[in-house]
């Protein structure tokens, strides 16, 4: 549990943080952390995930006030379900999970990925996942660039 709870919410404190000196310099920028549906009802089985993901709701809400008067906006947001090995390890554990989990999503499907690599190709943007194919996905290169402004 420590190792995810350092990931998630220390190591994104940290990282917004650091991006939010520049982005106040400038006068203006964009955090946006990746909410997880765990973060708004209990979900079995995920304990640390849940409590990380709840932790950035509470660091999305404070910064956001901390920082907005310098124009630094920081904003989640809840991709829903996604399917990764996590999702469909759980789901293969307990079929009925997913029935219900899409019974519960508008467009009766799980996202990709791919759909949430998004904030990867939009310019300017911090966005914090925390998970090694996404850093991969962004670009170590890029994500240093950006750290060494």
């Amino acid at each position: 549990m420590t190792q995810i709870l350092d990931v998630h919410v220390l190591g994104a404190f940290s990282l917004s943080r650091h991006a939010a000196r520049r982005m106040m310099r400038r006068g203006q920028g964009s955090i946006i952390y990746i909410a997880s549906m765990a973060s708004l009802f209990g979900i079995p089985n995920v304990v640390a995930y849940a409590a990380a993901k709840t932790a950035h709701l509470g660091l999305v809400r404070t910064l956001a006030n901390e920082w907005s008067g310098r124009g630094v906006r920081v904003n989640a947001i809840a991709p829903g379900w996604i399917l990764t090995d996590m999702s469909r390890t759980a789901f293969e554990k307990n079929p009925r999970r997913k029935e219900k989990v899409l019974g519960r999503t508008p467009m009766g499907t799980l996202g990709t990925p791919e759909d949430n690599r998004l904030g990867c190709r939009l310019p300017g943007l911090v966005r914090f996942t925390f998970h090694y194919r996404d850093l991969r996905a962004c670009g170590r290169r890029g994500l240093h660039r950006f750290l060494s402004r």
